[in-house]
């Protein structure tokens, strides 16, 4: 990759015009298939590593809808306990 591709993803990442995941090339379909881990985590109540799991999976794709989703449902079942 030349310098100035790298720049100019740079760029899109920093104004919003690209995901971290996309510069990465890693797709929004194999960060919520890794989102699975998620509701396994939290089932065997390690909410704690379900959470940062998560979080590493919203800074890929912190728009997406359903990573969004499970975020709030993860704060919802720890709010309740």
């Amino acid at each position: 990759m030349t310098r100035e591709i790298i720049l100019e993803q740079a760029n899109r990442l920093a104004s919003g015009q690209l995901s971290l995941g996309q510069v990465l090339g890693i797709t929004v379909e194999q960060v919520i298939g890794l989102a699975r881990v998620v509701g396994g985590l939290s089932a065997a109540g390690r909410d704690e590593d379900a959470r940062v799991f998560l979080d590493g999976l919203l800074a890929l794709y912190p728009k997406e809808p359903r990573l969004l989703a499970l975020q709030r449902a993860l704060q919802q079942a720890q709010n309740s306990i």
